[in-house]
């Protein structure tokens, strides 16, 4: 996969909008160019980003900006399942060429609804089912229900005007760190350097290092080693293969590495923690495999059944 840093979710039937329900166990840092509003159908999970962790619990929603870099796991050991709902400014701007300016400053919304949090829930729900369901003329209801959801967002969430300079600025930042985490994706399992980096984007070791920890929240090595560390995981839960292949096709120097980070991220070595899983037959893993997620798209025809199953057990919404 030569461009990680963005997501792009092939199940778009209107311009501009992308709408699906997502089983996500974990997904590494990315974007992608739309406003995303989600709400969360099952589980609990962390989503990191601009250096916050924020906790979400079932029915809570989250709003996040175009290009802004985030992070999602899924707590326990079941995958979180959520509705996200993408629309690009693009699609207002015939109408309302502002929105490409707007940046919400708030993730986690519950708390800005207020008396609208009904109101925001009822044509979220009333817009999922009008996409999924397709009748005649569905493309006209589900822009009048995202409308509707925007004006709710907009007159509750607190959110800023970017000037076009500031716009130009946090795009070609948004570009820039891209190019490094897709740079980083593409080359963690081999010996990566941050000087590396810094000759890639023409930038001093002082200043990169300090942009590293500004925008994700982290030092350079840490999250060359959380890379490591998932890969390795993955590989432990699903294979035979030997740990010193393991620990050297993840990118760890030597075993003795590998073991120093299991024990601080599960308080047991890397064979200890292999035992939690038993599995029969190897499962070939291959280096074109994107290590970055584990995470479940559900089909349109999944999507619109568990839709329907669960608006029929919350008949109120």
């Amino acid at each position: 996969m030569n461009k990680r840093e963005f997501e792009f979710v092939n199940h778009n039937v209107i311009t501009d909008v992308q709408l699906f329900f997502v089983d996500i166990a974990f997904r590494n840092m990315h974007m992608h160019k739309e406003f995303e509003l989600f709400r969360v159908f099952q589980g609990e999970m962390d989503i990191v980003c601009q250096r916050e962790s924020y906790r979400l619990r079932e029915g809570d929603f989250a709003l996040l900006n175009p290009r802004c870099p985030h992070e999602m796991h899924a707590l326990g050991d079941a995958p979180v399942r959520i509705l996200p709902l993408q629309v690009s400014p693009s699609f207002w701007a015939r109408f309302y060429p502002q929105m490409s300016n707007v940046e919400f400053d708030v993730i986690a919304i519950d708390k800005c609804l207020g008396d609208r949090s009904e109101r925001l829930m009822r044509h979220y729900i009333s817009l999922a089912r009008t996409y999924l369901e397709k009748e005649l003329y569905y493309e006209l209801r589900c822009a009048a229900q995202i409308n509707i959801l925007m004006e709710i967002l907009l007159s509750r969430v607190p959110w800023h005007y970017l000037t076009e300079k500031q716009k130009e600025t946090k795009r070609a930042n948004t570009l820039r760190l891209g190019r490094i985490i897709n740079y980083i994706e593409v080359n963690y399992t081999d010996k990566l350097l941050l000087k590396d980096l810094c000759e890639m984007e023409g930038l001093s070791l002082h200043y990169l290092s300090r942009y590293f920890a500004t925008q994700l929240g982290m030092s350079f090595q840490e999250y060359l080693t959380m890379l490591r560390y998932r890969r390795a995981r993955l590989l432990l839960e699903r294979t035979n293969m030997r740990l010193a292949d393991i620990a050297y096709s993840s990118g760890f120097s030597d075993m003795r590495y590998l073991n120093r980070i299991f024990t601080q991220m599960h308080g047991c070595l890397a064979q200890e923690y292999r035992d939690l899983f038993p599995h029969g037959d190897s499962v070939q893993i291959d280096s074109e495999q994107d290590e970055s997620a584990v995470q479940r798209f559900l089909d349109e025809s999944e999507s619109r059944d568990y839709l329907f199953e669960w608006v029929a057990a919350h008949p109120d919404v």
